[in-house]
């Protein structure tokens, strides 16, 4: 059986791409303007998409989507006060006088093919029009004058210098090869995680006149130019890698805002020029130096900015290391350094060395040795018989020392985290400081000495949360100052929390509560002023000294008894769980009696 078509005939079905020429000036949907080769003229007044035009006259755009393959222009593409999408799916090419003049509005002509042939002194761009590049194979930029220049699609790449006097917005792969960009107004450089600016070449520089907002990669550590900038930059992507050509600020004041996690590396030299000022907003990590032109030129830090190498910026003109207090200044730098200052907003060390105090230091804000990204490198902050006052929160993650006597507060939270080795961690027993705190204490560490010096908690209520200690001596005296109470958790996993000096209060109301599992190795007795609660929550209380002890009277939930020597009773005492004695330490009752339901 013959199968008949049933469906609807229509003239379109049998199209065929047509060739158009220009008759006479005039507007693009003028069937007056044209001649075609084609059958359906009626149907088509106007060259369609897939057709090949020839402009051999004026014709005015007039309509707001024009799509065509081939366009040969030996006469003027004139755009009118229509906003007009042109997308060109071959190659545009200007010949003899032809011009593409678009003086007016908001015209945006769409290159997709490879051999575009645009004579410089042929095209207007006007003061509104953008030249898309969006062909979907390797596509080169032609040098001609634009106003606003975008890619999309395939990699792109320049074979000559180009100039934007407006923005630059790049949606694709784009290489500047061995040439030179300038973009007058701003640029978005790629999508968040897609593209990548790159130069392959050596010679030529990057001038952004406007601001530039670096969203996709960039990569110039092939070519490594110059680059300069004068509306300021943010980077917002997951890599950037600057190259080791100098990066000037110049003309006006400028942020350099660092607003997401900052991959790859910044090996360029900055160069503020002149008297403007530059900060830094977001977290900013440099590798080279920054330096100023003039006694005026200025570094704000705003932000974070990390230091990877020793000279400190701006040994020309003024830096405000912590202009914001909010600001953190990040040293990251190999070897051993005494610190530039004595006062910060927030302090953060990184990389391998010891980073020493200057003199008595005041963290006004936080404290942080180590980083979550430098957790190799064995960084050491040394107190160096200075005083320390960190007023916000202090965390240690790589080696915290005082090789002799200072005064250390904690008015934040206080962390003693794990050293990025298992030699580090925090060892205060060279010059054994006294260390107060006043909201708590996290001790979670491969190494902790304490030294002999009183750690004391004082003005409010606050806890010590002990994880694990896996070497180290708590030799320290613990005070609980005025009518506060400190709470001691966990230390059941991580093993107890033991104390070899004396823990004590200086208030007939200073308490402390025992929820964990405490190690108490001296022999006056705990909270002998003040007020020990070991007895409302699941915890143990192990008395563990070699040597006589005194016991405190109460009530315990557990109680262990282990060491050797008498364990002495100050008064009765009832355990409610579990009462353990391990010989050879032994019970003096003392006159007082023990039960154990």
């Amino acid at each position: 059986m013959i199968s008949v078509a049933t469906s609807p005939f229509h003239l379109t079905m049998q199209r065929k791409f047509n060739t158009w020429y220009t008759v006479k000036d005039g507007n693009w949907d003028d069937p007056n303007t044209w001649l075609s080769n084609g059958l359906d003229k009626r149907s088509n007044t106007c060259p369609q998409p897939g057709d090949d035009v020839h402009v051999d006259h004026v014709v005015t755009l007039n309509i707001s989507t024009i799509a065509i393959n081939n366009i040969y222009i030996s006469g003027t593409l004139l755009g009118s006060s229509t906003a007009v999408n042109i997308t060109v799916n071959g190659n545009c090419q200007v010949s003899g006088s032809g011009l593409i003049n678009l003086p007016t509005n908001f015209h945006n002509l769409i290159l997709k093919g490879y051999v575009n042939i645009i004579p410089y002194a042929n095209f207007n761009a006007g003061n509104y029009s953008t030249v898309t590049y969006a062909g979907i194979s390797p596509q080169p930029i032609i040098n001609i004058p634009y106003r606003n220049l975008a890619t999309s699609g395939s990699p792109k790449y320049q074979v000559d210098n180009i100039t934007t006097l407006g923005s630059f917005n790049m949606q694709s792969d784009y290489d500047i090869g061995n040439y030179s960009l300038t973009v007058g107004g701003n640029s978005v450089i790629g999508v968040v995680g897609s593209f990548t600016l790159s130069k392959s070449g050596t010679s030529g520089s990057i001038l952004f006149i406007g601001n530039v907002d670096f969203e996709g990669g960039t990569d110039l550590s092939v070519g490594n130019p110059n680059m300069e900038f004068r509306g300021g930059l943010t980077i917002h992507t997951f890599k950037f890698t600057s190259g080791t050509g100098t990066v000037t600020f110049s003309t006006n004041n400028q942020t350099i805002n660092s607003s997401a996690y900052l991959g790859g590396v910044w090996n360029s030299p900055i160069i503020v020029s002149g008297a403007i000022i530059v900060t830094v907003a977001g977290s900013f990590s440099t590798h080279s130096t920054i330096n100023g032109t003039a006694s005026a030129s200025t570094l704000n830090n705003d932000g974070t900015l990390i230091l990877y190498n020793p000279t400190l910026p701006m040994s020309t003109g003024l830096f405000e290391y912590m202009h914001d207090t909010n600001s953190t200044l990040g040293l990251f730098y190999d070897g051993n350094y005494t610190l530039p200052y004595t006062n910060y907003a927030n302090l953060t060390i990184g990389g391998n060395g010891i980073k020493t105090q200057a003199g008595n230091t005041l963290i006004n804000k936080s404290l942080n040795i180590g980083f979550n990204n430098d957790n190799l490198a064995s960084n050491i902050y040394e107190c160096n018989g200075y005083n320390l006052n960190v007023k916000g929160s202090f965390t240690n993650r790589g080696g915290f020392k005082a090789n002799s006597y200072s005064t250390i507060t904690f008015e934040g939270p206080a962390s003693f985290l794990n050293g990025s080795n298992a030699s580090l961690g925090v060892d205060l027993s060279l010059g054994n400081p006294d260390v107060e705190f006043r909201n708590g204490l996290l001790l979670y560490a491969y190494v902790t000495n304490t030294g002999t010096g009183t750690y004391k908690f004082a003005v409010n209520n606050q806890t010590i949360d002990f994880t694990i200690n896996n070497s180290g001596t708590l030799n320290c005296n613990i005070l609980i100052s005025g009518p506060i109470t400190v709470t001691y958790i966990n230390g059941v996993t991580g093993g107890a929390f033991a104390i070899f000096g004396i823990i004590d209060g200086d208030s007939t109301t200073s308490t402390l509560i025992n929820k964990g599992m405490l190690s108490y190795s001296n022999a006056q007795q705990p909270m002998q002023t003040g007020l020990l609660n070991a007895s409302g929550f699941t915890n143990t209380f192990i008395y563990a000294k070699s040597g006589g002890q005194d016991i405190t009277s109460g009530n315990y939930k557990n109680l262990i008894l282990q060491g050797s020597g008498a364990k002495k009773l100050l008064g009765n005492v009832s355990v409610a769980n579990t009462y353990t004695l391990t010989s050879p330490a032994t019970l003096n009752s003392n006159g007082f009696a023990l039960s154990n339901p």
